[in-house]
């Protein structure tokens, strides 16, 4: 929390390791990522970071709040196959690569909806 600069975008992600690979990162430690809004403030540039768990209803629904309440959330690619950012790295990922991905699948609004729909039905 003492090195998050809240002036760039802070990537939420749900394990405190999936955090530690991304600058500017912080982990709300469960599921319910929306939930390190009311800690550090409603006015961030949020890019709220999934894991990758497209047949897991309640992580879905989560997605689909985080969408509906206008924040911006990445839908990981076709070709992600990892649960989270942590088993990516160990499989030899380096974090710039990882954050390149989550920054071109960053999406919000009606595209973010899309997205999810098509991401939903994969695997």
């Amino acid at each position: 929390m003492n090195r998050l600069d809240i002036t760039k975008p802070i990537y939420v992600t749900e394990g405190p390791f999936d955090a530690m690979f991304l600058n500017n990162g912080i982990a709300s430690m469960d599921s319910n990522l929306l939930s390190v809004i009311p800690v550090i403030g409603l006015d961030c540039d949020y890019v709220f970071c999934y894991d990758c768990e497209n047949r897991s209803v309640p992580i879905v629904k989560m997605m689909r709040n985080t969408i509906a309440q206008g924040h911006k959330i990445c839908i990981w690619p076709q070709y992600w196959h990892y649960k989270d950012i942590n088993e990516a790295v160990m499989d030899g990922f380096i974090p710039a690569a990882i954050r390149d991905i989550i920054d071109r699948n960053t999406y919000s609004g009606l595209i973010a909806e899309l997205k999810l729909n098509e991401w939903e039905k994969t695997k």
